[in-house]
């Protein structure tokens, strides 16, 4: 190859290279299956399959704990110590998402009313869901473990997390092993991260 083709096609290549590296990071979402104390299912719809969601940004997975509110989390296994057991997770490489998008979810208590208009308490598929441009539908607190937990039958508006598994779906995201994906960042990575809060 003469010395004027092999600059451009060098040039070509750093030309791919360079929109590859920009397009964005890969945005994950784990959904996890919940367990009673009776090691039984619970479904939060009636032939619901998941409970709980948590999403990685920048190499950080973040939840929302019924104690913590929104919070890192260093490794998706220890969720199993209440009861959840990780069971899918999807990718997707077109959100550009940053530290900066979820900083103002840090810290938000959580929502035991689920209420999708309110801005100072979350739960953890409302934060992710807006994080991702998911509007909210028609939700019906039909499964027994909302009367039995929470209280709560009437209807309102929201988004569940197999709801939210089947519109991420929709919208691109696909499977991913979750078996290489299970931890955040090092952990003093994760120090500096919390230094910001």
């Amino acid at each position: 190859m003469s010395k004027p083709h092999y600059t451009k096609f060098s040039f070509l290549i750093f030309l791919i290279f360079l929109f590859v590296a920009t397009k964005g990071h890969s945005v994950r979402v784990a959904f996890f299956k919940g367990f009673d104390q009776f090691n039984q299912p619970i479904e939060l719809l009636p032939g619901g399959e998941f409970f709980h969601v948590a999403i990685q940004i920048d190499g950080f997975w973040y939840h929302t704990s019924t104690v913590d509110g929104v919070e890192l989390l260093y490794n998706l296994l220890d969720l199993s110590q209440d009861g959840m057991q990780i069971h899918s997770m999807l990718e997707s490489k077109e959100y550009d998402l940053r530290y900066e998008d979820i900083k103002p979810y840090i810290g938000l208590p959580f929502d035991f009313y689920y209420d999708w208009d309110c801005k100072d308490r979350t739960d953890c598929t409302k934060f992710i869901a807006q994080l991702l441009d998911v509007p909210p539908t028609t939700s019906f607190f039909q499964g027994p473990h909302w009367s039995i937990s929470y209280g709560i039958s009437e209807g309102g508006v929201g988004v569940s997390p197999d709801e939210l598994f089947t519109r991420l779906k929709q919208k691109g995201f696909y499977h991913v092993s979750p078996r290489n994906h299970l931890r955040s960042k090092p952990i003093n990575e994760c120090r500096k991260l919390l230094d910001n809060f």
